[in-house]
């Protein structure tokens, strides 16, 4: 299992994290990349950033929006990819999209195959057992103005990713809280770092602290 979850950041910031999807692409001459937008609004400008992340490198590029159902022959294409890429925006409206398209199950069942499974924020959060994160910490929380009850992500790591961290105390009070409640840990990543996952090995690259049992373990 080959994953690859991004907290944020501009590209330049996002330079090792690059080099880790080129390292998991390599056996691929020109791999081919697909990027789901959260969303159809500034997917045009997210698809540019994402291009941004990988311009150095021989890759091709498509976008798959999903506000409207795929195709058969247009899921079959994104799922032929070396590589698919879910974009942020709101983990609430993400999740419940892909969801109502049936992708949820598809794309794990892509990861166990051997395909690439790379995230972005939200898209990041939707690899973890549960979107909770999403409104932790408060300050920077999601809205669910979709009023989505059935937090339940794809469950593809044993652990939760709370993305764009920067610490301080009232932040690590509630990550602290939250992950009392849990049975395996958090990642909180600030932007620039994240989170690999190659072959089933876990591997935290850039600023990456550790939350378990109510307590914050360490910072990279």
């Amino acid at each position: 299992m080959n994953l690859v979850l991004y907290s944020g950041g501009r590209a330049r910031d996002n330079r090792s994290l690059g080099q880790e999807v080129t390292k998991l692409l390599e056996h691929s001459s020109k791999p081919v990349l697909s990027f789901i937008p959260s969303d159809e609004r500034d997917m045009e400008e997210d698809f540019a950033e994402f291009k941004a992340k990988f311009s150095s490198r021989r890759f091709r590029f498509r976008m798959v929006p999903i506000h409207e159902p795929l195709s058969p022959a247009a899921a079959k294409e994104l799922l032929s990819s070396d590589g698919i890429f879910l974009g942020g925006g709101n983990t609430f409206y993400f999740l419940k999209t892909l969801r109502a398209r049936g992708l949820l199950g598809r794309l794990k069942s892509y990861v166990k195959r051997g395909g690439l499974l790379m995230g972005l924020s939200a898209g990041s959060i939707l690899m973890t057992p549960s979107i909770k994160t999403a409104s932790v910490p408060s300050l920077d929380a999601d809205d669910n103005y979709v009023g989505l009850t059935n937090l339940k992500a794809m469950g593809l790591v044993p652990f939760e990713f709370s993305p764009h961290y920067v610490p301080s105390r009232e932040v690590d009070a509630e990550l602290r809280e939250y992950s009392a409640r849990l049975d395996y840990p958090i990642y909180a990543a600030q932007d620039g770092a994240g989170i690999v996952v190659k072959n089933g090995k876990v591997r935290r690259v850039g600023g990456v602290a550790v939350f378990r049992g109510g307590r914050k373990i360490r910072l990279n």
